[in-house]
């Protein structure tokens, strides 16, 4: 993906967190650094709608973009990320499931809008309540501390030596931002509109996403 005209600023995302983590639990054996976190939880998440949570995420390990969505305001809190989720128009909701899955659609996907809407709303919140918030005072600490990090080294030292130690899948070259994840090549200009630098504990590598109607974010993995 090649991107024009960054504006960046670093944030931290509870609904991002939450939403990636569920890779932690459909494919346990690449997240082995966050096996005592799930056996501390495991009870908790039993209790979850643990049906709707797992066919969030593709069995390639892609999630659908309505389900973290770019973040409303800086330091924003889950309840108003969540918000913007449950006001996803229905076309946009179906449109970023096909994307996700390149193969079949999980069945509860595929019901009414309204009802699946619904269903993810109440699953993802009920899931942060049990299995995350508890733990978010330690996670937001580590978070913030990379986005000290990140911060000092874009005023030090400018955005070409911020994103070079970023993440291997990102460069900066002459004022556009390649990250190379994507098995074709898509052109976004995201001038005026910012590129949030979302950091994360629950990605291996650099991610974004690429939409037609939504302003993209990156996230990255936390130092």
């Amino acid at each position: 993906a090649k991107m024009f005209g960054i504006e960046d600023k670093v944030d931290v995302s509870p609904l991002f967190e939450t939403v990636l983590s569920l890779r932690a639990w459909t494919s346990p054996n690449r997240h082995r650094l966050h096996e005592p976190w799930r056996r501390r939880v495991l009870t908790a998440w039993k209790q979850c709608d643990t049906e709707m949570l797992t066919a969030l995420v593709s069995p390639d390990g892609r999630i659908p973009d309505f389900l973290a969505p770019r973040p409303p305001t800086e330091s924003p809190a889950f309840d108003d990320e969540i918000a913007v989720v449950g006001a996803t128009p229905a076309a946009e909701m179906r449109r970023d499931i096909a994307a996700a899955f390149s193969a079949e659609i999980p069945a509860v996907l595929i019901g009414p809008a309204r009802a699946v809407r619904t269903r993810t709303v109440q699953a993802l919140s009920q899931y942060w309540s049990t299995c995350l918030q508890p733990d978010w005072a330690r996670i937001r600490a580590v978070l913030d501390g990379d986005v000290d990090y990140r911060a000092q080294q874009l005023s030090h030292f400018g955005a070409r030596k911020m994103f070079e130690h970023l993440d291997s899948r990102v460069r900066w070259d002459d004022g556009v931002l390649w990250v190379d994840r994507l098995e074709h090549q898509v052109w976004v200009d995201v001038d005026g509109r910012g590129l949030p630098l979302i950091p994360s504990v629950f990605v291996h590598g650099a991610i974004t996403q690429i939409s037609p109607t939504r302003a993209p974010s990156l996230v990255y993995p936390d130092r």
